[in-house]
């Protein structure tokens, strides 16, 4: 379905002194002759190390001329990253050039051809909003969508631990390279009230996010065998993951 919906001219409200014959056709086709976006496809979440994304902005110019005709993409709202101008090669910004593909067709379609942009390897710095924006010397449109590139870190780098003590279990859990900020919660099946406080989160050099947490427990307080959970999660994109271990206090 197309995202811009054009008014119909209110032709019944014209009297015959505000409006010709001519003026009437001319306003028709004003509202039939006008860009309409007919599908957008911004992904809201992508991970770290997918081979490429793809940012769509399938447009018709529903009989307007292509003269002028102009595909620009945007970072943050206003940042140009990317310009396609009919007949000529598509260009991209500095910034963003190792991560766009230029050789990439959308379709086989002159008018359309360069429409997208393809993403090879993205990583956490493409998190922004995305505008396209389509527009001829007679018309123009816009949308904008969100998409964060988020990170999960190592596998092998989220760990939980158990180091036992004189009257209990001291856990650890811990994650690195995460992105966007990340949630960390230790807890024990069955006993709702057991679980770690607020974690520690720490920001490094280039944007990434650590996170750590801890918690203690008594074997007087647990059962004889006590299944502790570490779920690690990244809100925004809906992200979890789980690491348990069984502890058997002493005794």
């Amino acid at each position: 379905h197309a995202l811009r919906f054009n008014k119909v001219p209110k032709l019944a409200f014209l009297s015959p002194d505000m409006a010709s014959l001519t003026e009437i056709i001319a306003l028709l086709l004003t509202a039939s002759l006008q860009l309409v976006i007919k599908n957008v496809n911004i992904p809201s979440a992508v991970r770290v190390g997918e081979e490429y994304v793809i940012l769509d902005c399938d447009y018709d110019l529903e009989n307007t001329s292509p003269i002028g005709l102009v595909v620009k993409w945007y970072l943050n709202d206003y940042y140009l990253v990317y310009q396609w101008i009919h007949d000529k090669v598509p260009v991209a910004s500095d910034s963003i050039s190792k991560y766009i593909d230029l050789q990439y067709k959308a379709s086989n379609d002159p008018h359309t051809m360069y429409r997208a942009m393809k993403l090879t390897r993205p990583d956490i710095d493409l998190t922004d909003n995305y505008t396209c924006q389509i527009s001829t010397f007679e018309d123009e449109v816009s949308t904008t969508r969100p998409m964060t590139v988020y990170s999960t870190g190592q596998e092998n780098e989220f760990k939980l631990r158990s180091k036992k003590t004189n009257d209990g279990v001291e856990v650890t859990c811990g994650a690195v390279g995460l992105y966007p900020k990340p949630t960390l919660d230790i807890t024990v099946e069955g006993f709702p009230d057991m679980q770690s406080s607020r974690p520690i989160i720490t920001e490094t050099p280039d944007g990434h996010y650590n996170i750590d947490s801890y918690l203690t427990l008594e074997d007087q307080d647990l059962p004889d065998s006590a299944v502790i959970n570490c779920v690690l999660g990244i809100p925004s994109v809906n992200y979890n993951a789980t690491k348990k271990l069984v502890h058997y206090p002493s005794g």
